[in-house]
């Protein structure tokens, strides 16, 4: 099992800005510069968080990946699979398609579907009947009654991703949690129908066990292996965004090198 180590401490660069009010962020591109052939990165986001969970992450990607055009999409969170990844679809043709958590079953879902993606990080994706009670211990958050909605959102959120997250990350309608975490809840892994060889499947080196056992489940079941990052668990875009961006760039210019010998 391959083993990606930071030796940095990651740090945060201001050269991302919020456009649309808090749930839209992008980087900061010069309109004369011309995106690099190939060089499209989507990042999607899961269940208690918007586009703003990635703003670490797109901090270090735009040093580490210049001219390379980024897509952070605010989902709308139907609790539909099929819109969501109809939603996606034409953002992820030819991209680098990067998920964490209910963003990594989307993009799973969308190799799935054939979507025409130029490669795929997937880290800690849900794994259905693969692997029973995944998400239990962050589903229970809705089982606790004397909560207001917005308490058992940010308790799900804290569940889930653990101490780096907090309630800031929640979209406006707190409603869109409980429709993620159903979909989620309900989503059963099909063989993806993309070239394996342009998937990455990670884990948080500091995971529990039974993410472990769903990364050992993907791995028996469709043969790729998950990948250890240093120092992360769950929240790996608020735990260790530079490593994490180096990983994708990694991956997107191994990809587009091997794109340009084609």
């Amino acid at each position: 099992m391959l083993c990606y180590v930071s030796n940095t401490s990651p740090k945060v660069r201001d050269n991302v800005s919020p456009l649309h009010g808090d749930n839209r962020w992008e980087l900061h591109m010069n309109d004369k510069y011309r995106w690099a052939a190939g060089r499209k990165i989507v990042l999607i986001h899961g269940a208690a968080a918007t586009s703003r969970i990635w703003r670490l992450v797109i901090a270090e990607l735009h040093v580490s990946l210049p001219y390379t055009r980024i897509l952070v999409p605010d989902r709308r969170c139907t609790g539909n699979m099929d819109k969501e990844t109809d939603d996606l679809w034409e953002a992820c043709s030819g991209a680098l398609v990067v998920g964490v958590s209910g963003g990594a079953t989307l993009a799973w879902a969308l190799a799935s579907r054939k979507c025409p993606m130029l490669g795929m990080i997937a880290h800690e994706p849900a794994a259905g009947n693969l692997c029973p009670g995944l998400l239990s211990y962050a589903g229970s958050a809705w089982s606790e009654s004397t909560l207001n909605p917005v308490r058992r959102a940010t308790l799900f959120g804290e569940r889930l991703y653990g101490t780096q997250w907090n309630a800031d990350e929640l979209p406006s309608d707190v409603a869109a949690v409980s429709r993620d975490y159903r979909m989620f809840s309900q989503f059963n892994p099909a063989p993806p129908r993309i070239n394996p060889s342009v998937i990455t499947l990670t884990i948080g080196a500091l995971s529990p066990k039974i993410r472990y056992d769903a990364a050992q489940a993907y791995e028996q079941t469709f043969g790729i292996p998950s990948h250890t990052l240093a120092g992360a668990k769950h929240c790996v875009q608020l735990e260790q965004p530079r490593l994490f961006a180096d990983v994708i760039a990694s991956h997107l210019l191994a990809a587009t090198s091997k794109q340009s010998l084609a």
